[in-house]
């Protein structure tokens, strides 16, 4: 399998994985945009309809406080105002001018009183400075027709004022020749008065809804309802009728707003699953791809290691076999020595054999067990006297520990090659420490049989990997001695047919020890 395949793997999983992604967010925001102009319309709306009560209110309320002014009588007109003003919460001031006098009602005066301030806020209005307004004509729809046809009897209008940033609404009428009468409006009063005109929609009509009316700095003047920190209103001018003020109208928490999340949170979840499982898909499928790549590889290597062991054994065979029959063996000790080669590597050879043809009987899970009571002392040395050649030619010095007579279950020819495989083992890889010691001990349940070397260990790195097969520790030690990588992934799962294990761990003082245990088989 080439390299780049596990690349193409993964391209072919994360592209309709990003497309199917961005598709994704695209409907997201495309719904929740939808969702964001509906609710949007729905605050226009309510804006237009709020703020048109709002609006026809305070028309209705100037149209009848002039009408009550236009009705007062010419000879007491001053007491009538003065009535007029103490009896209605909504009219602050009253005055009466004329064109040539200027204000002859109230009087000015040096105190500061309320009067006085009046004076003095609409003083250029009373100087002649600026005009007097009409109210709106009759196509001003903000009116009603009831309205508009008792206001354009006479001239009169309503003066929008300003003193700083506070609004202050003046109305005045003819009332015969150059005289004018007029109020101002009592503007709390008014706001109070909005107040409980916006309070009904954020309790029964619109539930939950936030409204607020702010002047032209952003102070707000009235508000109903709640609204979230940070949420944008829909805002809405309220026109000559009320110059400057802002109708405003957030969104309504309960509704809409909460559908927008929700389907954001919902949707952004089953994208995120969607996701996680293309990614899982395509983390598994590439993990497959690299760990098919890398057994394709530990096999290949196998095999050329499996054929360097055949031919190994066998090219010594035949050498010493052709020495033989050339009667190149001068003396019977040489012709006994050349005999003793031919074995050792004959076993070697049978061992090789044995560990592919048990290799391919584990892969098929055809190996057969035939468990029988075993005594391994007896067992353990008859064991290791077909292998007194290995150890000779490597030098190492066995020694043996049984601490007590020990029965097992196991197959003999199955524990023979585990038993073989880790002294072979310990005499290629271990033979600079010269010694191997074998001990036989006994658990409450199991019985174990330790194989433990002087040589130099196994890095911490591979020790959860030596019983992988195919598997070398790649160091200086292993790269001078042939081997196919099977040895101990075989006989680990030898024991565990017979229904023991096989461990390591490293021996205090330098070296390994690998482990056998298996179940104790009772004694009587």
């Amino acid at each position: 399998m080439s390299h780049k395949t596990p690349i193409l793997y993964l391209l072919l999983i994360a592209l309709p994985a990003l497309l199917l992604t961005g598709a994704a967010i695209r409907l997201l925001v495309g719904v929740r945009e939808q969702l964001a102009s509906l609710e949007q319309e729905r605050q226009r709306t309510i804006a237009e309809k709020v703020s048109g009560e709002v609006v026809t209110w305070v028309t209705t309320l100037q149209s009848e406080l002039l009408q009550q002014v236009e009705r007062l009588p010419q000879p007491t007109l001053q007491q009538e105002l003065r009535a007029l003003q103490q009896d209605n919460p909504f009219v602050r001031n009253v005055f009466i001018w004329e064109s040539e006098k200027g204000v002859i009602f109230p009087k000015s005066s040096p105190v500061e009183t309320e009067e006085q301030r009046f004076l003095i806020r609409f003083a250029p209005l009373f100087k002649g400075d600026y005009a007097w307004q009409e109210s709106k004509s009759e196509t001003d729809t903000s009116y009603s027709s009831r309205v508009l046809t008792k206001v354009q009897r006479r001239r009169s209008g309503w003066i929008p004022w300003f003193e700083g940033n506070q609004l202050h609404l003046l109305g005045w009428t003819e009332m015969g020749g150059k005289r004018i009468a007029g109020i101002e409006l009592e503007m709390s009063a008014v706001v109070a008065r909005l107040q409980s005109l916006l309070i009904p929609w954020t309790e029964g009509r619109l539930g939950g809804q936030g409204l607020e009316l702010s002047d032209g700095q952003g102070g707000v003047l009235v508000a109903a309802g709640t609204h979230s920190k940070g949420q944008t209103p829909f805002e809405l001018t309220l026109g000559a009728h009320l110059p400057h003020w802002l109708f405003k109208v957030y969104p309504k928490q309960t509704s809409s707003h909460l559908a927008e999340r929700n389907i954001l949170w919902i949707g952004g979840l089953l994208l995120l699953l969607v996701v996680a499982s293309l990614a899982a898909g395509g983390f598994l499928l590439v993990r497959d791809a690299i760990l098919q790549r890398q057994e394709a590889l530990q096999k290949t290597s196998f095999v050329s290691n499996v054929s360097h062991e055949l031919k190994t054994p066998l090219t010594s065979i035949r050498m010493y076999a052709e020495l033989l029959a050339d009667n190149k063996a001068a003396t019977p000790d040489v012709m006994r020595n050349y005999l003793n080669v031919i074995v050792t590597e004959s076993e070697r050879l049978t061992r090789l054999v044995n560990n592919v043809l048990d290799f391919g009987r584990l892969e098929q899970k055809r190996r057969n067990y035939h468990c029988e009571p075993v005594k391994l002392p007896e067992f353990i040395i008859s064991v290791l006297e077909t292998l007194k050649g290995v150890l000779e030619a490597s030098e190492m010095k066995l020694e043996i520990n049984a601490e007590a007579e020990s029965l097992v279950t196991a197959d003999r020819d199955a524990l023979n090659r585990v038993l073989v495989n880790l002294v072979d083992n310990a005499c290629k890889y271990a033979a600079a420490g010269k010694s191997i010691l074998v001990t036989i001990g006994n658990g409450k349940k199991q019985t174990f049989i330790s194989v433990a070397d002087r040589g130099p260990g196994i890095p911490t790195a591979h020790a959860k990997r030596i019983f992988e097969r195919f598997f070398r520790v790649d160091d200086s030690v292993t790269a001078t001695v042939g081997g196919s990588g099977l040895g101990l992934s075989i006989a680990q799962q030898l024991m565990h047919g017979m229904g023991g294990d096989l461990h390591w761990s490293p021996r205090e003082g330098g070296g390994s020890v690998f482990t056998v245990t298996l179940p104790r088989e009772d004694q009587g």
